[in-house]
């Protein structure tokens, strides 16, 4: 039996929203499904769609300065998720792209290995900044992408419980990611 875990996450600046994705990882660990399935998914409001192994669940906190809309999925040892936020003010895109990065690999403890800066493009032909990233420790490895457009900022992201080696299915989970706007 195969087994997976499934989980999306998103997180603001360092300092601002640093506990969403400390959230997010602690409902994943209490939502497991044992199916293979891949579910398409479509957040209108986050303008995106990815396909899940299972349908995810949906947590929204309200902040001060931003509103985090988070969906994730445990299968076994696998977690794969999906976060966007939308913010009240203007951001410095490279300083979110990487904080990012650094909220996600720090709520799992499991430190950036890579980060690669591209672009995506939109199914209008727009061109988003996106940073590619991957962690590791000793007891996870995962992948992950960061997109910003205007205020808001999206992060999908996925990773396997070591000893386990699930990277054509984060691959493959990552990849269906698709933009809408």
């Amino acid at each position: 039996m195969r087994n997976r875990l499934c989980l999306t996450v998103r997180t603001g600046m360092q300092e601002r929203l640093r506990f969403a994705p400390l959230a997010m990882f602690a409902a994943a660990l209490f939502l497991t499904t044992d199916a293979c399935a891949q579910v398409p998914f479509t957040s209108a409001q986050g303008g995106y769609s990815i396909l899940f192994p299972a349908e995810p669940r949906e947590t929204v906190e309200t902040k001060p300065d931003a509103k985090i809309f988070s969906y994730m999925v445990r299968q076994g040892d696998t977690v794969y998720g999906s976060s966007h936020v939308e913010y009240n003010a203007d951001l410095d895109v490279e300083q979110e792209l990487q904080a990012n990065a650094v909220n996600f690999a720090d709520a799992v403890k499991a430190p950036v290995t890579s980060r690669r800066r591209t672009q995506v493009g939109t199914a209008s032909g727009e061109k988003l900044p996106e940073l590619e990233f991957t962690y590791e420790s000793d007891k996870l490895a995962g992948k992950g992408v960061v997109i910003m457009s205007g205020r808001r900022s999206i992060l999908v992201t996925a990773f396997a419980l070591k000893p386990n080696d699930r990277r054509a299915a984060i691959d493959q989970f990552l990849q269906s990611l698709k933009l809408a706007r």
